[in-house]
């Protein structure tokens, strides 16, 4: 945290389960509407497993799915670059965000951390995407959230629970999906 040149975070986008509405936590020190989040610890795995984590800390939801926008889960769906002010004691900063997208499925899990949040909102999807800072997610974000890229998400899910042999080149499934394309 002393490093001034940048530190590096990672945080979530958090999705309500009917895919409308996406968390934001107001920042205490920071006065801003942010997405849950924080900076990576040295007990961390990755920023994905430090992502997890600070959503849990400051929400207390453990119902997540990740919604990964590349093959390798690991990837962030956006890294992005912003400049931290000055509050208090600390000093003006660089914040080197890792950032992922998540679907809730229980939002009654729901328990802000009060120490460092004041309060909270579900809002529209469509005015997060519309703020000139989340611009370029637009695209991303509406296609991870898309009836097409829910099938994606099904097969990316059978592939963990199954955990198929090394060098496994296709994968079956026998039943159909109501949503889905056929495969």
């Amino acid at each position: 945290r002393g490093n001034v040149a940048g530190h590096i975070t990672a945080s979530g986008f958090v999705i309500s389960p009917d895919r409308t509405k996406v968390l934001r936590l107001r920042h205490k020190k920071l006065n801003e509407l942010l997405q849950p989040g924080g900076h990576i610890e040295p007990d961390d795995e990755s920023p994905l497993a430090a992502a997890i984590r600070e959503i849990e800390e400051e929400t207390g939801i453990r119902s997540l799915d990740l919604i990964a926008f590349h093959p390798n889960d690991q990837v962030p769906i956006d890294i992005d670059t912003h400049q931290i002010k000055q509050v208090n004691q600390d000093v003006a900063h660089i914040h080197h965000d890792f950032r992922f997208l998540f679907l809730c499925h229980d939002t009654s899990e729901f328990r802000l951390n009060e120490n460092e949040f004041e309060s909270f909102i579900w809002s529209d999807i469509a005015e997060l995407m519309d703020m000139p800072t989340f611009a370029m997610l637009r695209p991303k974000i509406e296609r991870a959230l898309s009836r097409e890229f829910r099938s994606k998400l099904f097969f990316d899910k059978i592939v963990r629970i199954t955990n198929p042999a090394v060098g496994c080149r296709s994968l079956i499934v026998a039943h159909c999906v109501p949503d889905a394309k056929v495969f």
